[in-house]
């Protein structure tokens, strides 16, 4: 296979390839991100009372 030369630009698959890359790299930072986040929430010593936890009349 020829070489090309340095200055040809990256075809659309390898620039495809590369964001989708990139994308899912994004992705698993965010849900690992979101699931510490998760986890400091319910360390918080007000984790029983927060909105999402319990009915209004329990809290």
């Amino acid at each position: 296979m020829p070489r090309k030369p340095i200055d040809t630009p990256p075809t659309i698959e390898q620039v495809t390839a590369a964001r989708e890359t990139q994308t899912a790299a994004n992705l698993a930072a965010t849900a690992a991100n979101r699931a510490g986040r998760h986890e400091l929430r319910k360390q918080a010593p007000d984790w029983k009372l927060q909105r999402a936890n319990f009915p209004k009349d329990k809290r």
